[in-house]
């Protein structure tokens, strides 16, 4: 077990966004740990930046990724280990959309309780599917800052073009944005 340096004043847990895409997970999130000072987790960054950096594990992922499938528990579960070690989340962190599955949320599980941090808060965000739809065909994003827009709710100043660059929409159509959102987390809800 981890030697236990932690501040009575800090947050010394990890807090759990789960909801379907587009129901305000990463933006809370980010709120949050910004709040307290703490890392936004997220396992999509996390794959980038190993796959950016070329480490074995973004090797490994890489080309699952370029497919457009699913990276498996196997990698996932190695770089969420491998970020909760970090420093910087000795006093806690925010998770943006994990854990999905019964699995990873055992494996997240054990990995809290060998580093002695408190029991996770989860957070569960539920959204009218009609307001999801919405957000979800409305998101756009920067090419250059990666900044979120909505060209329904939060649109950029000038239209198509965002405040600091290029716009482009979302990955994602009507049917796979309803379908993602109806499986998003309900196994997940289960193992936390």
């Amino acid at each position: 077990m981890a030697p236990d340096t932690r501040h009575p004043d800090k947050l010394d847990r990890a807090v759990i966004f789960l909801g379907p895409p587009g129901a305000g997970k990463g933006t809370q999130a980010k709120e949050l740990a910004r709040k307290y000072g703490v890392p936004h987790l997220s396992t999509g960054d996390m794959l980038r930046e190993h796959v950016s950096k070329g480490t074995p594990l973004g090797v490994k992922a890489k080309p699952i990724m370029e497919r457009g499938e699913l990276v498996p528990d196997s990698l996932v579960l190695q770089m969420i280990r491998e970020r909760l070690e970090r420093p910087d989340c000795s006093h806690g962190f925010v998770f943006d959309g994990f854990p999905r599955t019964v699995a990873q949320a055992k494996y997240l599980g054990e990995l809290l309780k060998h580093h002695g941090y408190k029991r996770p808060f989860v957070i569960h965000l539920a959204i009218d599917p009609s307001i999801l739809l919405r957000r979800l065909t409305g998101r756009r994003t920067c090419k250059v800052g990666g900044e979120i827009y909505n060209i329904y709710e939060r649109p950029p100043k000038v239209e198509g073009i965002c405040d600091a660059g290029n716009l482009r929409r979302r990955r994602g159509r009507v049917g796979t944005a309803s379908g993602r959102s109806r499986r998003s987390h309900r196994p997940a809800l289960a193992g936390v």
